[in-house]
């Protein structure tokens, strides 16, 4: 449909039904409100902006090479499939057409589907930068989900749902910003193959069993991570509870980063969950990461750095594992923490506490034996405290190693270490008041 770079006609009323290869090779801006359907594949080519508008469509295979796509107005856009984003080597470059046109193989391609709210984009699997190196190339290919759906059904290769950054030239964005995206029959949402991908998360809700930062192993790629904002679930929606496949992981020395609040977000538990990578933490109290075992656990045994702090909430535990640095308080507003090393929470680092009025807020916790050397307590919402009551922050199985090594308590609150029960609890002063007449 149209001719390369041109702007030509486009289709009339009613459905298409594809079986076999269809070019859509006009320029310009359209409306489409056309299902496709069939068999075939779609190749988008050279720059055309298409508004998919109220329609639903179930087609095999779409490859967005140069252009942009955008679902609006309850779109249902269904590819069974794959779908590509920037894609070079897929959509007959280089090839003559019946017109006997020569399809001119471009050097960059940038190519961008969006998902509005109230939208469906449901495919078996996505892949950003198909293509072999051009001198001077890059295959720019970046998915905005500002709202709706999208799911994936299945795997492109190395058991990728959502695969980013795939051909060395490329450099891919998927932004997270509202809807929901569920990476279906526990396949990775991953971030590098042998290019550049960022999954950059601001709003929305994500489920996946686990997110790959990079699928080799010291090679050329670099996958990114940012989690700061809406809630990322983390485990098999299926069941299964392998450690190295629920979480956040990386293939030996595959370049990476990871970086977690700055505007809240959340990492939730689907089953047991392991984050194996270093990470920069950003912003403290609401604005830092969230962790929410929701009842599971979750271990983090990378190094965690940065300016900012994290939140322990919901349910379950969260254990710390690594050799940590970050700046920022650690809040344990609910459920357990588990220093599982000694370094696991900053050198002086401040601990501070969300309290209940039926005492179920966050505590610090140890099966064995517990040590709070090195830890400065304090309360996550003073505002809460009540000195008629006593508020539980550590427990512990074997025995109390030591003490916190400070304190920000207000006044007039300290802790009180009751050995009989294993726990270490907050307490007001009390004393007698005297009357002078």
């Amino acid at each position: 449909m149209g001719r390369t770079n041109g702007l030509a006609g486009w289709f009339g009323r009613g459905d298409i039904t594809n079986n076999g290869t269809l070019y859509l090779d006009r320029g310009g801006s359209l409306v489409c409100s056309n299902g496709f359907f069939g068999s075939g594949t779609v190749n988008l080519r050279y720059g055309l902006d298409l508004a998919v508008s109220d329609c639903f469509s179930s087609n095999g295979t779409w490859h967005l090479a140069h252009g942009a796509i955008t679902l609006t107005n309850g779109a249902a856009f269904c590819v069974y499939n794959e779908l590509t984003i920037g894609n070079r080597d897929n959509v007959g470059y280089g090839s003559m057409d019946s017109y006997n046109s020569y399809a001119v193989k471009l050097t960059n391609v940038v190519a961008t589907f969006t998902v509005t709210d109230g939208c469906l984009l449901q495919v078996k699997s996505m892949t950003f930068g198909n293509g072999g190196d051009l001198s001077g190339g890059t295959m720019t290919g970046i998915l905005n989900q500002a709202g709706g759906i999208v799911r994936t059904t299945g795997t492109t290769a190395e058991g990728n749902g959502v695969r980013l950054g795939h051909y060395p030239q490329t450099r891919s964005f998927y932004n997270m910003m509202g809807g929901t995206l569920i990476v279906g029959q526990d396949y990775d949402l991953g971030c590098a193959t042998d290019g550049i991908g960022w999954f950059n998360m601001t709003g929305g809700e994500v489920f996946a069993k686990r997110v790959m930062l990079n699928e080799r192993t010291g090679g050329g790629g670099y996958g990114r991570l940012t989690v700061a904002g809406g809630t990322l679930n983390l485990g098999s929606l299926t069941g299964s509870d392998l450690a190295i496949s629920n979480g956040i992981a990386v293939d030996a020395g595959g370049p990476y980063l990871v970086e977690l609040g700055g505007a809240g977000g959340t990492i939730r538990a689907v089953t047991n969950v392991t984050v194996f990578l270093d990470a920069a933490l950003n912003g403290v109290g609401a604005e830092a990461i969230h962790f929410d075992p929701a009842g599971w656990e979750i271990t983090v045994s990378g190094n965690l750095t940065g300016d900012g702090g994290l939140n322990k909430t919901g349910t379950g535990t969260l254990t710390l594992s690594g050799n940590n640095t970050y700046a920022g308080p650690t809040r344990v507003l609910q459920g357990r923490l588990v220093r599982g090393a000694y370094a696991a929470l900053p050198d002086m680092g401040e601990v501070l506490f969300g309290v209940t009025p039926d005492d179920a807020g966050g505590r610090l916790h140890a099966d064995g034996d517990l040590a709070l050397e090195g830890l400065v307590v304090g309360v996550a919402n003073p505002e809460a405290l009540d000195k008629s009551k006593h508020y539980t922050i550590a427990t512990w199985g074997g025995g109390l190693i030591s003490g916190f090594s400070g304190s920000v308590l207000p006044a007039p609150w300290f802790v009180y270490y009751d050995w009989p029960n294993k726990r270490a609890q907050l307490r007001a002063e009390t004393g007698t008041m005297l009357w002078l007449r």
